[in-house]
């Protein structure tokens, strides 16, 4: 005796059985214009390049180009190395580089940004209000291996509740000892961005907030 089996039930069962190799069919591939490409020299470096393996997975990695040059002049491709390794998982918390004003309009910042070696961005804001300027540094990733790392764990800014939310930096270089209503030279602070405004804190040299501000980009 043959069983007739349905047409609903055999379409679930043939779909079961390609499903899986139709998730296996993505092409591994890498899309080295979303990173952020730095050269110099006989070096490139690219920090945080996606990639995308057999299973469609996203993955990042920074890599290390190194090109040795023959006496001619041409470049040695069987000497030259790419070196390659797992990008560092910081919390993105990435800065968006252009022009920002507070929201009275008279002062004027511009924020620039580049990505450090292990994957950590830095930021550089400087703001101008009449002849006062001010140079604030912040840059991502956790406290502990922080370049700051010193000055931040004497104020206390582990001990911060969700310190891990923020972008820790400091003051660099301040001609007014009141700016945004507290901040001065080497005052610990911190940022986060969140769409096309930046919230910034002070906290003098210790761990509780005595100040901050917001900036809008232009």
């Amino acid at each position: 005796m043959y069983t007739v089996m349905s047409k609903k039930f055999i379409l679930p069962v043939i779909l079961g059985a390609l499903l899986p190799s139709l998730a296996h069919a993505a092409t591994p591939t890498a899309y080295l214009e979303q990173a952020k490409v730095v050269a110099t020299g006989k070096t490139i470096r690219a920090y945080r390049v996606p990639t995308k393996d057999v299973d469609g997975k996203t993955k990042y990695y920074d890599l290390t180009a190194t090109f040795n040059v023959l006496d001619s002049g041409q470049i040695d491709t069987t000497t030259s190395t790419i070196v390659s390794k797992v990008s560092p998982n910081f919390a993105p918390n990435a800065f968006i580089p252009g022009t920002y004003k507070n929201q009275g309009g008279d002062t004027t910042c511009t924020l620039g940004t580049t990505v450090l070696n292990g994957g950590r961005m830095q930021a550089a804001l400087n703001c101008v209000k009449g002849v006062a300027d001010i140079n604030i540094n912040w840059i991502t990733g956790p406290i502990i291996g922080h370049p700051f790392q010193i000055e931040l764990l004497a104020a206390g800014s582990d001990k911060i509740p969700a310190n891990a939310d923020f972008t820790w930096g400091k003051v660099i270089l301040s001609n007014n000892s009141y700016w945004f209503g507290c901040m001065s030279t080497t005052d610990i602070t911190s940022a986060t961005q969140v769409g096309g405004t930046i919230q910034l804190f002070g906290y003098n040299q210790g761990n509780t907030q005595a100040c901050g501000t917001t900036l809008f980009k232009q």
